[in-house]
């Protein structure tokens, strides 16, 4: 067997980190099962979405910010800078590999590779960065900003090149400046706010990025029909599924339709947009949840009373409301539910803290893993040697999250297993 062709468990890496873990049963195992949206039941074609993420992004930089135009200019190479979970720290211009107790793995300020001795000399022996808290994925106060998930391949890069503009005297700014510079255009280039605080209705004059993605969905969208099945499949073995997003309805609705079909809804129980994760799955929470209601402009209709109604869409509201209406839906005392998504904070360390819950999540440096790919900068995700185990990967492991590559790849976790597995 080439090695190409060898499955994700089969690597070193999975066996050492996640091999003692008995794989779920989603057949079995769960009373219900919900799903993230982005990057989970919508798959983007990352470096298409990712380009066009950069672009929209930069153009801001260079308009509202007065960025010289070269920081538009990218290369595939310099898109290699990005890792998942890699720090943004405004306080040095470095981007940061954290260890499982936030020590510093790696480090490069602009395009240039940290040595040892610069480490410590930025942050102090033995090189360890002490003020973040990895349930925040951004700070501005401390001036950090955390690259979690691929949508924000992007801003890492973005980050690295003005550090290298700061430092090269062309762009008159400090790094804390640049953070704060960057999620600025990141609230531009997805703006769907009027003046007022009340919801833009049409989604294709939000912002920057959404009339893009709304002209060319198939550009930056993938198709799968294994996805419908697999649904379809485990709605079949009576598990109950939902959706929980932080993304708002009308753009969940416009690519579930492009990518599920028109009828996409009916393959959810409920469904909840705007869910504030990870707070939504927080113990303290006592956010309401809301009907969705679409003749109102905030989309916010009245405050749910009792449990989620069957076929219903939901917005904001917490955990609890799922557990209970399960635990009414089904008649039983006590709920099992699974979460599947790819952010590590919001859809796997949030859920898997809470008792009746397994958090199942996306890692596709699994499959790289498995052909031996490293990145140019970072070398391999999960760890390079026995001391540099990514501190994400050290929290799913400590929390017990299950990961697979990929959506589809799911499909080996429901026995009896369909005749579609995919690795």
């Amino acid at each position: 067997m080439c090695i190409r062709d060898r499955p994700y468990t089969e690597s070193e890496a999975y066996k050492r980190l996640f091999g003692k873990q008995i794989p779920p049963n989603l057949s079995k195992d769960f009373d219900a099962i919900g799903f993230d949206a982005d990057f989970t039941l919508l798959q983007y074609k990352v470096i298409e979405q990712q380009k066009m993420q950069y672009a929209v992004s930069a153009d801001v930089l260079i308009k509202k910010r007065g960025y010289p135009v070269s920081i538009a200019e990218m290369t595939d190479e310099e898109f290699e800078i990005y890792m998942d979970g890699v720090l943004m720290d405004g306080t040095t211009g470095c981007i940061l590999k954290l260890g499982p107790d936030c020590s510093i793995i790696s480090a490069y300020r602009g395009s240039h590779k940290l040595t040892r001795v610069e480490i410590e000399e930025a942050y102090g022996k033995p090189g360890k960065i002490e003020s973040f808290n990895f349930m925040l994925a951004t700070d501005l106060k401390k001036s950090y900003m955390c690259a979690i998930t691929c949508f924000k391949i992007s801003y890492a890069l973005l980050f690295k090149k003005a550090v290298d503009l700061i430092m090269s005297k062309q762009l008159a700014k400090t790094f804390a400046e640049a953070i704060i510079d960057i999620a600025y255009s990141i609230k531009k280039a997805y703006h769907n706010w009027n003046k007022d605080g009340s919801r833009i209705k049409k989604m294709s004059t939000y912002g920057a990025y959404y009339p893009e993605i709304t002209k060319n969905a198939s550009k930056y969208l993938a198709v799968s029909p294994e996805s419908k099945k697999l649904l379809m499949t485990l709605k079949s073995q009576g598990i109950t599924l939902f959706l929980v997003s932080n993304s708002h309805f009308d753009y969940i609705d416009y690519l579930m339709t492009f990518a599920y079909g028109e009828d996409w809804k009916k393959l959810f129980d409920y469904i909840i947009v705007s869910a504030k994760k990870p707070s939504f799955f927080s113990p303290s929470s006592t956010t309401p949840m809301r009907c969705f209601d679409s003749t109102v402009e905030s989309c916010k209709g009245s405050v749910l009373e009792g449990n989620l109604k069957l076929g219903g869409v939901f917005l904001e509201g917490n955990y609890k409301y799922i557990e209970s209406t399960i635990l009414k839906e089904k008649g039983l005392s006590s709920v099992r539910l699974a979460y599947v998504g790819d952010n590590f904070i919001e859809d796997s360390i949030a859920p898997a803290l809470l008792p009746s819950w397994k958090a199942i999540t996306l890692l596709p440096e699994l499959n790289d893993e498995a052909t031996g790919k490293k990145t140019k900068f970072w070398g391999s995700f999960l760890f390079n040697k026995d001391e540099d185990i990514n501190l994400w990967v050290a929290q799913l492991v400590k929390l017990n999250v299950f990961p697979v590559p990929t959506f589809n790849s799911l499909s080996n976790l429901i026995i009896p297993q369909p005749n579609h597995i995919l690795f």
